[in-house]
């Protein structure tokens, strides 16, 4: 039998056997993709690593110092009502110039002409400067045309104790007692330092301007 035959005797029994099992084979094939499919996917799920969210460190130190500054604040208090007691805030109250709304006056020293809505009080150099009552510091100033002052909320009222020397360290928001030390006199207020060393204690009660020793005599 020569080659030939013996090829076309191979393709027939090829074809019978196509014919035969063909949709056995192509199922076979078909399962086997499938499986094979499923297996790479659950192996390449596996080795994939889980995705991490960027880390802004920037971010995350700005949270973390508000978050101390937060804890370290000062709490401020409730507004309260106006206290019921007054004490002076230097060691005696001698006035060298009283509370005057109603008439302006000239500085000796600037020559401007204003109304005197504060009282001065005679204080000796670095003498003490304290707190009139409970209250809550609004504003400080190291320096000024007003020398170092203090604003302090006592409830309904609001004082200004200027024309110190030094303050004492507070920053808005602290609370204070009465008698508790603002700062230290000097002679801070341009305009009234034909007077020497005094303090310039102004005072509002509901936003108008009152004579600070109607308090203090009360």
């Amino acid at each position: 039998m020569g080659i030939g035959q013996r090829l076309r005797q191979l393709s027939r029994w090829y074809q019978r056997f196509v014919e035969r099992q063909g949709f056995a084979i192509v199922m076979t094939a078909c399962i086997g993709v499938i499986v094979l499919t499923a297996v790479w996917s659950g192996r390449h799920e596996e080795t994939l690593p889980m995705p991490t969210p960027p880390v802004d460190q920037g971010q995350a130190a700005a949270q973390l110092q508000q978050q101390r500054l937060a804890e370290a604040a000062t709490p401020a208090p409730a507004p309260s009502a106006a206290p019921e007691t007054w004490r002076c805030p230097l060691e005696t109250c001698k006035v060298l110039r009283p509370f005057d709304v109603a008439r302006m006056s000239q500085s000796a020293t600037t020559g401007l002409w204003q109304v005197h809505d504060g009282v001065d009080l005679q204080a000796e150099p670095g003498e003490t400067v304290c707190a009139m009552a409970d209250g809550t510091v609004l504003a400080c100033a190291a320096e000024g045309v007003a020398g170092a002052s203090v604003t302090v909320e006592h409830g309904r009222v609001v004082a200004t104790y200027a024309g110190m020397a030094l303050l004492a360290g507070l920053r808005p928001g602290d609370p204070v007692e009465a008698g508790q030390t603002l700062g230290f006199a000097g002679d801070g207020m341009v305009e009234e330092a034909e007077l020497g060393t005094h303090l310039h204690l102004s005072v509002t009660r509901d936003g108008q301007s009152v004579d600070p020793m109607l308090l203090l005599r009360e």
